[in-house]
């Protein structure tokens, strides 16, 4: 049967593999460069006692140090825009929620807010096409956003707030593409015979954008 390790051995064990001291290197416009990330870094090797440290302090100079010079510029720049008592109020999560928008795309919002030119809400025809829709994974639901609004985000508040108008353009025989207009959230969309055809066509449209 095999003997554990003792804790200086598997300390030294570690040392050995690793052979890792509280510096960085890295590349500056062709030059290698090395960064202490404590007081005598160079001098101090990285254990196991100490590697959650070592762990830290790297994530702190990677994410935040080494980029400070150019971050700093930015960040004046967004203070100059937002700079508000209600921006400070924010957390990060309400800021990523107002500039990326809503994650999750329930397009039962969108169909509850949607208006019809030339279709109408309880046509068969439309009840097959959000059928359609409803059954898009995730990606597919991106796609389809993306192409007639020209973002795959949701708006604040989710896809409620967003109007999609659905235009008949025209009917059989035809194998136009559905299009779109992005800027009104206007969807052109032919009525084709079957379902199987409208899915056909929709999705090559959307895939092709």
């Amino acid at each position: 049967e095999e003997e554990s390790m003792s804790p200086e051995e598997a300390n030294t064990l570690f040392e050995n593999t690793f052979c890792l001291d509280f510096v960085v290197s890295y590349d500056s416009n062709g030059q290698n460069l090395s960064k202490e990330l404590c007081a005598d870094g160079k001098d101090r090797a990285v254990t196991l006692d100490n590697r959650g440290e070592f762990v830290k302090l790297y994530c702190e100079w990677l994410l935040a140090s080494s980029i400070e010079r150019q971050f700093e510029p930015f960040r004046k720049g967004v203070r100059r825009v937002c700079d508000s008592s209600l921006f400070n109020a924010l957390d990060s999560v309400e800021l990523e929620l107002i500039v990326c928008g809503e994650q999750d795309l329930d397009f039962a919002q969108m169909r509850n807010h949607a208006v019809y030119d030339g279709y109408t809400e309880d046509s068969p025809y439309v009840i097959a096409f959000w059928g359609l829709l409803l059954s898009f994974d995730a990606e597919q639901k991106k796609r389809f956003l993306s192409f007639v609004t020209g973002s795959d985000l949701a708006p604040v508040g989710g896809l409620q707030e967003l109007q999609l108008v659905i235009q008949k353009n025209g009917g059989e025989p035809t194998d136009r593409l559905p299009t779109a207009h992005t800027c009104f959230n206007l969807l052109l969309l032919p009525e084709y015979e079957t379902e199987a055809k409208m899915e056909k066509l929709l999705n090559t449209a959307v895939h092709n954008a």
